[in-house]
């Protein structure tokens, strides 16, 4: 033990006022002349024997609490017997040589033990090395041993281990112990390694003793863990191989030689050099046991395969001897092949370098005869059979290495072909000129990879080496022109803004194969047309073949496109990238429907009038783009509606039934052709009328003027909540008043309407009082009349005028002498007498039936009586009764019922007074 403690317990004395002072401290008083309040007390301690005199470092004391304390010295046992004496602070009393009190205690004995403790062993481990394959190896690895304090010297000390040693290491696992050399203890290891080991292996080791382990009382008999490393040197070992073939039989003339299987077991002297050594194989001599050669020089390269570069891995194909020889030597040799590694050398065992020998036989061969002439040829693409010749291409034939006795035969050539489909013949290569000669395939190109070699019967017999000679022939390719196709007739409308046409160009061809893998076709294309401004944007082809083109404004007709293809495989050797030929198509422009006139140009608001369109291109091989005997696909709608039956009757003219309608409507013509729709965009307008008034234009003014309606279908409402038509004035220029109207319903003057007057001139033409208007157009009657139209009447294909005038004239200028009353006939475009001439005027005229009614101002004609008023039944003229008196008949009608009523500036009729009116029933 290095510490002991005793406690001591402590009282003061049995009076109130001996209270124990704490810490040893004077006591205080209350009373300065009184006693203290307590008392403080100590102790003195004294050795009185000991069985070790160096037991103790400090000796012991008590303090005044009554602690025991001292120092053991380390590593000392023993006992000692120990007094104690205490005194107070009280103090005693004396007097005359007498006492009262008492201020020390009886003393106490003690006896203090040291007892001793095991203490744990200690030691000092260092790493050791040996030498591989020593054997036995004894070897201190530990120092400073003791088992722990002197007293322990006794006890036996025995070593706990654990190592990392692999399996095989040892042969006998290392056995430690204790031991004392020199009066030292020590640590020893004995061990003995197996073959081939080395390497380090690292120790763990405890050193424990036999003394006591209750750790209660301190006991402590294991030593801390130590390590320490055990390293075995390796001892260099020369670099092996096993030759697996003693005689290595290889024929003469080779570049170079690959003889599999030639060593096994190569090594840079150990498994352990193997992993940590690189090792070197070369030719240390050759030495010629049956050669006429200098065996110097023969071996040019000598490599033994083992490891991959840079590496310590092993080949897959490790053994195998790639070898190289001087030309032209044979005979059996012995060679000797030196390893070298790179680990120490020198020493008895330390040696890098071996010497294993084997047997070399060369065999003698035939050589063929060394061929000189261009590796490479480049030759066009044959674009047709012909044979080509390169006289003297072989520039030169050694035959030096040939024997001696074989040089006289005749030689021919062996060639191997890699791409035979590029010639019809050959290659062949006559000797002893090397003229190079073959034939192409029309149209292939590639590479030929030759190998040319001269042969004689010799050659090709026994032991021989063949010369083979390269030869490149590369057939370049010789661009061809591209071909194509045509759509021969591309039909597009007018006006149809930018048109693509795809598939225009079909079938094309860049040529060869090899050129259609690559080349790009392009077009060059021109046109002849007959329409200086067909086009407001050329023709052009792109490269996919579509055609592209804009026509011109309004503009159509036919263009012949001439194409020609080009590609862009260019003309080297005399290739053609544009072919000769110049393909044709035909382009033509269909013009949309125009619409120019339709007739009749009015027409009355009730459905079922056929009308007559009048323009160009409805139907003709021109306008539609094809031949046919009938052409449908087209349509007719006016103001949105359609006018149906629609009929074809000419290029220039087609008819259908129109459509219930009011006011003025375009007029439209489709076309409706698959693909090629058009309409025209040029309408015409078409009147549909029901009222039809005529007069003076304005008052004062003695311009005549025409009206008619309703200009539309929709009533005008007023805001006074009436409705009103809406009506139409034509702005003819009429020079002077329209007296007389005659709608044309029967269709026989084309439609519209007939007008008649005191006018000459209708927007600036002659018509001389009566004209024609279909709504468009005003057509005068011939050349017109000689005086005033006042009245006008349809009298079955006639146009019946009445007036004051003498004569009508034709349309070539003759008259006839018609007096007051004629007839025109649309028909015939020409005037007429009606039954014979009028002597008179005529100011009223009707018409019932197959019955044509007139009055006016005449008495007699065609040799009768008529007195103002006649009937005229299409052959003569009859009375109506005794006509009127005192005035001119101005107007005239005819009942459901057939009676005629007659108005006008008269007094009587038929003899009667009956002024201004009378009603002629076919009596009276």
């Amino acid at each position: 033990a290095s510490s002991g403690n005793c406690d001591v317990v402590v009282f003061g004395g049995p009076l109130r006022d001996e209270t124990l002072c704490h810490a040893g401290a004077a006591p205080p008083r209350h009373d300065p002349r009184g006693p203290p309040v307590c008392q403080a007390v100590s102790f003195s301690v004294s050795v009185l024997s000991s069985t070790n005199a160096a037991l103790f470092s400090e000796p012991p004391e008590v303090s005044w609490d009554g602690t025991l304390t001292f120092a053991a010295a380390p590593l000392q046992i023993g006992e000692a017997r120990l007094r104690v004496d205490m005194s107070d602070s009280g103090g005693v009393l004396s007097n005359d040589g007498r006492t009262w009190g008492h201020d020390t205690a009886p003393p106490r004995f003690v006896t203090l033990r040291v007892l001793a403790v095991n203490r744990k062993p200690v030691f000092q481990a260092h790493d050791i090395m040996v030498n591989q394959n020593n054997g036995w190896e004894r070897v201190v690895f530990a120092a400073d041993v003791t088992p722990g304090a002197a007293h322990e010297a006794a006890q036996n000390l025995v070593w706990e281990v654990q190592d990392n040693a692999p399996d095989g290491f040892f042969v006998d696992a290392p056995r430690l112990a204790v031991a004392i050399i020199d009066g030292q203890m020590f640590g020893i290891a004995r061990f003995r390694l197996a073959a081939g080991s080395v390497g380090e292996v690292r120790f763990n080791v405890t050193l424990v003793d036999d003394g006591p382990v209750d750790a209660a009382v301190g006991h402590a008999g294991r030593s801390e863990a130590q390590a320490f490393a055990l390293t075995v040197r390796g001892m260099n070992q020369p670099p092996s191989f096993v030759v697996l073939q003693p005689v290595v039989r290889i024929t003469e003339g080779e570049a170079s030689y690959t003889i599999a299987n030639f060593a096994a077991n190569i090594t840079a002297g150990s498994p352990l050099e193997d992993r940590t050594q690189d090792a070197t194989f070369a030719v240390f001599s050759v030495e010629a046991l049956d050669s006429s050669w200098d065996p110097r020089g023969l071996v040019t390269r000598f490599a033994l395969a083992w490891r991959a570069p840079g590496t310590r891995a092993p080949l897959p194909h490790a053994g195998t001897l790639l070898l190289s020889l001087a030309p032209f030597r044979d005979g059996l040799f012995r060679i000797v092949v030196v390893g070298v590694d790179d680990g120490p050398a020198g020493g008895a065992q330390q040696r890098n370098a071996s010497y294993i020998p084997f047997l070399l036989d060369v065999r003698g061969v035939f050589q063929d005869p060394a061929l000189t002439g261009p590796s490479a040829l480049d030759v066009p693409e044959a674009k047709s059979v012909l044979v080509q010749t390169l006289p003297s291409f072989i520039t030169s034939i050694d035959l030096s290495p040939v024997p001696l006795e074989f040089r006289a035969q005749p030689f021919s050539f062996l060639i191997e072909n890699s791409n035979a489909f590029l010639f019809l013949s050959g290659p062949n290569v006559s000797f002893p000129d090397g003229t190079l000669s073959f034939t192409l395939r029309p149209f292939a190109n590639g590479v030929a990879r030759l190998q040319l070699r001269a042969v004689c019967a010799a050659s090709l017999e026994g032991v021989h080496r063949p010369e083979q000679t390269p030869l490149i022939i590369s057939v370049l390719p010789v661009n061809d022109p591209p071909s194509f196709n045509l759509r021969p007739f591309v039909p597009s409308v007018q006006d149809g803004g930018p048109q693509a046409i795809t598939d225009f160009v079909y079938n094309v061809s860049l040529g060869p194969l090899d050129e259609a893998r690559w080349q790009t076709a392009y077009y060059n294309v021109s046109f002849a047309s007959e329409a200086p401004n067909l086009f407001a944007s050329p023709p052009i082809i792109d490269s996919t073949g579509t055609l592209h083109f804009v026509a011109g404004p309004r503009e159509h007709g036919t263009a012949t496109l001439l194409v020609r293809g080009l590609d862009d495989g260019g003309v080297d050797f005399g290739g053609v990238r544009e072919g000769d030929e110049v393909i044709t198509a035909l382009l033509r422009i269909l013009p949309r429907p125009r619409v120019l006139d339709v007739v009749p140009g009015i027409l009355p608001s009730n459905a079922g009038a056929t009308v007559t369109i009048l323009g160009k291109y409805f139907g003709s091989s021109y306008s539609r783009g094809y031949e046919a005997a009938t052409f449908a696909n087209i349509s007719v709608r006016i103001g949105g509606a359609e006018c149906t039956d629609a009929t074809v009757l000419a290029d220039t003219h087609l008819s259908c039934v129109a459509p219930t309608l009011s006011g003025a409507h375009d007029v439209v013509v489709a076309i409706t052709d698959p693909g090629l729709e058009r309409a025209s965009n040029d309408p015409l307008e078409l009147l549909f009328n029901d009222i039809y008034f005529a007069g003076i234009l304005s008052p004062g003014s003695s311009s005549g003027g025409l009206g008619m309606g309703p200009a539309s279908s929709t009533p005008l409402h007023s805001p006074d909540g009436t409705s009103s038509i809406a009506m139409r004035v034509n702005a003819l220029r009429i020079d002077n008043a329209v007296l007389a109207l005659a709608v044309d319903a029967s269709g026989a003057g084309g439609g519209g309407v007939f007008a008649g007057g005191n006018f000459r001139v209708v927007r600036g033409s002659a018509v001389n009082g009566v004209f024609h208007y279909n709504g468009a157009r005003v057509s005068p009657l011939g050349r017109g009349i000689d005086g005033v139209a006042k009245t006008l009447a349809l009298y079955g294909s006639k146009v019946i005028v009445g007036g004051s005038f003498s004569k009508a004239y034709q349309t070539s200028g003759t008259s006839v002498l018609s007096g007051g009353l004629a007839a025109w006939s649309p028909e015939d475009a020409r005037w007429e007498v009606v039954g014979s001439p009028l002597e008179g005027s005529v100011s009223a005229s009707a018409v019932a039936g197959s019955l044509l009614y007139v009055g006016g101002r005449f008495n007699s004609f065609a040799q009768q009586r008529f007195d103002g008023i006649a009937m005229y039944d299409g052959a003569k003229w009859s009375p109506l009764g005794k006509g009127v008196a005192g005035g001119d008949v101005l107007a005239i009608a005819v009942g459901s019922d057939g009676e005629v009523y007659a108005g006008g500036a008269f007094s009587k009729a038929g003899g009667k007074d009956l002024p201004y009116i009378a009603r002629w029933s076919g009596g009276a």
